[in-house]
């Protein structure tokens, strides 16, 4: 009797130690007066606050980034609200140290992470509310809420868009659909790869805290675009094949 009630009880603490490294926090919040700042970060951080459409920043790090490659689920506290559950539903993994993923964020919101070993570029969208996650360099990172306002716009003022038709299950293709069942994005022998060299100049180098996290942030973009229009990683993918700093 006793044997059984410590087994029990060993069980109910294993299950929530093992749901709670689930959904544990991802980021914590850093004040601005105790990042000590390296020359690289602080050239960064500037310019960062220069964005014209800036409405908010705060400094962040992530508290375990490495274990959210592992992780299906896990729990954000955006400013001023109440943490929340992003669940994965694509991830994408190209070596060990580079990965992207798109979550789906609470009820209404959706978060995009590409990370190339500490550093991590994000875009997250909460409601009518939009998030930039930039690195800032080793593990260093400014949330930026943007004000939509200030944002350029996409089309001509007298552009005409057609009506909006809500994407039904039925007119996604059984990849995407697997690849939500599962989380996980995979490509074969027969994908077409699109071979893909990157050619950037000094001043976009000197405006990054990662150079390669933010190209592999770009190309993780575009793969993750592409799967939220239907065209699942059989279908089609993205190889850099060389990166290059071009004096122009």
């Amino acid at each position: 009797m006793v044997r059984s009630f410590i087994a029990v009880i060993f069980l109910v603490v294993i299950t929530a130690v093992s749901n709670f490294a689930q959904t544990q926090e991802a980021l914590k919040y850093v004040n601005e007066k105790d990042a000590s700042l390296n020359s690289l970060q602080s050239r960064v951080f500037a310019k960062a606050k220069q964005e014209k459409a800036l409405a908010s920043y705060q400094l962040v790090r992530f508290n375990n980034l490495v274990s959210l490659k592992d992780q299906t689920s896990f729990s954000i506290s955006l400013p001023g609200k109440t943490s929340l559950t992003a669940k994965r539903k694509w991830f994408k993994s190209r070596k060990a140290n580079e990965w992207m993923m798109g979550s789906a964020l609470g009820n209404n919101g959706s978060i995009f992470l590409s990370v190339t070993d500490d550093d991590a570029y994000g875009v997250i969208h909460l409601g009518n509310e939009l998030y930039w996650l930039w690195s800032l360099g080793n593990g260093l990172h400014i949330l930026i809420k943007v004000d939509p306002k200030k944002l350029p716009r996409d089309e001509p003022e007298d552009w005409n868009p057609l009506p909006h038709t809500k994407k039904s299950d039925q007119s996604k293709s059984e990849g995407q659909k697997q690849t939500e069942k599962n989380g996980l994005a995979k490509t074969t022998k027969d994908t077409p790869t699109i071979d893909v060299l990157v050619a950037y100049t000094p001043a976009v180098a000197a405006n990054q805290g990662n150079m390669t996290s933010f190209v592999n942030a770009c190309l993780g973009t575009t793969l993750y675009s592409f799967w939220n229009s239907n065209m699942n990683d059989t279908q089609i993918d993205f190889a850099i094949v060389g990166t290059v700093q071009v004096n122009y």
